[in-house]
């Protein structure tokens, strides 16, 4: 028996606002206004007793077969309740309601990040300052929607003091916000709802029903109850508005629109292929581009660039405009990736860059303008790659110096997914000894017998690192004018020694593990959360099949979406 959704609204006039006049925000406090699925799962099909079966096609166009099922059921993966970060409410509030969803979310709790990403489950509490700052972006996005005629305009045509508009508003944003169709119980508590507190005013109704729709958990949270079981042991699949759910978080990093919904809707994600039709679609969107830079953004730990300060005394050509330009130098050279279907991997050693006047002065190349243009780099030993633009430098050095620690961590974390253990407690910082220079204190500190099992696995690449300055500059002299010697080494992959950006691009990017890395990196994106043990056999499969075809973005992103994990939950549930 099929189970309809249900909005929960306790209503009482007793308090001034919506909000808590509907009881919702003691709600989220409590996760309160969880439903279950009003179709049939993807994958699924109904016997003549309306019983859910396994349907067992995964459809033509899916890269997987019966042996990637067992694969997936081999450990029981975690699949956490999400919320939805700042960031994609801000991205849903613009889709539903054509405003610039970003000055609502200024106030929002900084959750800082993990791994890089700041949509991983870890972070996502729900505290009173939350509840708080929903209410009052509730309360603005209302207010600015119904009082601009145009937005107005574009959500209601007809005059909401007649019950019948109002039901057409509640279902419209609704379907949206809830990200699957109203029941008709929903639909008529929230217009009950929107005329107890909107009184009379038509106006009044409409923000109502907007500020009621914004601060319910089935818009905060992406809600997957499942419905029925999958092909998996110890799985639900999902139904097709959960998973269209998935798809479009994941694909645009904001909820489903009308025309998602309407292919959930009409059982167009009912197998694989379809869900890689949909999932084509999606990545040729300009929301899809979008969230493919912000993936890159904090891939490659961005926000450090852009927040960035440095001494002005010792470095006296940066300003946060170069900081900026030289964020956008990495975006834009992961965009030509994904645009020309080359493996991600070729970041590390791109034989060009992008550059405009400051950055060129750093690069040595003549550029003028504030434009980043295109700039070839292959005839220079020195430059080309991820590890020698001006942004890496810049993420991995101190106030006044490089930081041949950062350096190597950030190879290590983000392009092989290695992370090393944190220092153990009580461990004392190096002081310099009389007449050493700052890198001869750092080589001692990494030759320590105590400290050496660890940061031999990173020092020596920030080493080879240390002919660019904080800012990415070549130099042959370190901060304290002591010559540089560039040698480094990178344990474990490929031939290990290395000198300068584009050695240790070749060997990062030559390695299976930097392939593999890129899966992973994405699967943490996409999941919001690191991976488990139980994810390995999923993670080797997908990583074979983006490997065969070449190791592209869109490949990465298909390959994840397409997989039977994507398309279930754990079934909390079962033995």
């Amino acid at each position: 028996m099929r189970r309809t959704p249900r909005w929960p609204i306790e209503r009482s006039a007793s308090t001034p606002s919506p909000w808590a006049r509907s009881g919702l925000g003691l709600g989220l406090l409590a996760l309160a206004g969880c439903y279950r699925g009003g179709s049939e799962p993807a994958g699924m099909e109904t016997d003549s007793d309306g019983e859910a079966t396994d349907a067992g096609d995964e459809g033509e166009d899916s890269p997987f077969d019966d042996d990637d099922l067992a694969c997936a059921g081999a450990g029981r993966s975690s699949f956490p309740l999400r919320r939805l970060t700042p960031q994609e409410y801000a991205r849903t509030v613009a889709m539903i309601f054509g405003v610039d969803g970003a000055p609502y979310v200024e106030q929002f709790p900084d959750e800082g990040a993990s791994g890089g990403f700041r949509n991983q489950v870890e972070l996502q509490g729900m505290t009173l300052a939350h509840v708080t700052q929903y209410q009052a972006a509730a309360e603005a996005i209302a207010a600015d929607v119904f009082a601009d005629p145009g937005l107005r305009g574009a959500l209601v045509s007809c005059d909401l003091a007649e019950a019948p508009c109002l039901e057409g508003l509640v279902a419209r944003l609704g379907r949206l916000a809830h990200r699957r169709p109203l029941d008709d119980g929903q639909v008529e508590a929230l217009r009950d709802l929107a005329i107890e507190l909107g009184g009379a005013d038509a106006l009044d109704r409409g923000r109502v029903v907007v500020e009621a729709l914004l601060q319910s958990s089935a818009f905060l949270y992406r809600v997957e109850a499942g419905a029925g079981p999958a092909g998996i042991p110890g799985y639900l699949a999902l139904d097709p508005y959960e998973l269209a759910t998935r798809l479009a978080f994941t694909i645009t990093g904001r909820g489903p629109d009308d025309a998602l919904l309407d292919a959930a809707a009409a059982g167009e994600l009912d197998d694989a292929a379809g869900v890689v039709a949909a999932a084509e679609a999606l990545m040729a969107t300009d929301a899809a581009r979008d969230n493919m830079r912000d993936f890159a953004h904090q891939w490659f730990r961005l926000s450090s660039v852009e927040g960035a300060s440095f001494d002005p005394a010792t470095l006296p050509d940066f300003t946060p405009a170069l900081a900026a330009a030289a964020a956008e130098e990495v975006l834009v050279l992961f965009e030509d990736l994904a645009a020309e279907g080359r493996p991600l991997t070729d970041l590390y050693r791109a034989e060009y860059g992008y550059a405009n006047a400051d950055l060129g002065a750093l690069y040595g190349v003549s550029v003028s303008g504030e434009s980043l243009q295109r700039v070839e780099l292959a005839d220079d030993p020195r430059r080309g790659g991820l590890f020698g633009t001006a942004a890496f430098a810049m993420a991995t050095s101190d106030y006044a110096g490089t930081n041949v620690v950062a350096r190597g961590l950030l190879v290590r974390s983000a392009t092989l997914c290695e992370t090393p253990p944190a220092p153990p407690p009580g461990v004392v910082p190096t002081e310099p000894e009389p007449g050493e220079t700052p890198a001869q204190t750092q080589r001692r500190h990494s030759e320590d017998p105590a400290c050496a099992p660890c940061h031999q696995q990173f020092d020596p690449i920030g080493f080879g690192l240390e002919n660019y300055s904080p800012l990415g500059a070549w130099r042959e002299v370190d901060e304290a004018g002591d010559p540089v010697d560039g040698q480094g080494a990178l344990l474990g992959v490929g031939t290990e020694a290395f000198t300068g950006a584009r050695e240790l691009g070749e060997l990062v990017a030559a390695s299976d593990q930097a392939r593999a890395c890129a899966v992973e990196t994405y699967f943490r994106f996409a999941f919001g959360r690191a991976p488990e043990p139980a994810d390995a056999c999923s993670l080797a499969s997908i990583a074979e099949v983006v490997t065969d075809e070449g190791g592209a973005y869109d490949s990465v992103v298909r390959s994840t979406v397409a997989h039977p994990l994507f398309m279930v939950r754990s079934d909390e549930g079962s033995e």
